[in-house]
């Protein structure tokens, strides 16, 4: 079977883990790192292997891919994202999807014109707390659900958002 070839663009937090990640799957190869923090380049393709760096988009945009992964910060999920899809490369964009509804709907419509599919990450549903209850759900054991509330305290730092 032939390697699924990803690119990352955003490598620190999110983004190295998904390199890391990326460069262990023997389905994948990962070809190609982008972000403007030569630290967080230089740390990621020590770490992973991965030949190809740079610090500019469209450079990064010029290689062999089959997909990007999309872990830079909130504001440039839809304008990277886009871009690539425009270039033909199927997205995975880490959340929030963007930061309006319209960039949410543009990002949409570009994947749909381009043919190529667009997931955005919501990685907690593979969370063994949140497979319990969706199946404690789907199997009736706690009746019908009419409201839903969470609260999550994790720490976002102002950068995050």
């Amino acid at each position: 079977m032939k390697k699924l070839k990803f690119g990352v663009v955003g490598c620190g937090g999110q983004g190295g883990g998904w390199a890391r990640y990326l460069a262990k799957d023997e389905q994948v190869e990962l070809v190609a790192l982008c972000d403007i923090n030569p630290g967080h380049l230089n740390a990621v393709k020590k770490a992973t292997g991965c030949q190809f760096t740079t610090q500019d988009f469209d450079e990064f945009l010029d290689q062999k891919m089959d997909a990007v992964v999309n872990a830079t910060p909130h504001y440039l999920h839809a304008p990277y994202s886009i871009k690539a899809m425009e270039n033909e490369f199927h997205v995975f964009v880490e959340k929030p999807m963007a930061i309006t509804l319209h960039q949410c709907d543009e990002m949409i419509r570009t994947a749909k014109q381009n043919d190529v599919k667009l997931q955005v990450g919501h990685q907690r549903r593979l969370d063994s707390g949140s497979i319990k209850i969706k199946k404690a759900i789907d199997s009736g054991k706690i009746g019908d659900i009419y409201h839903m509330n969470l609260s999550a305290r994790w720490y976002r730092s102002e950068m995050y958002f």
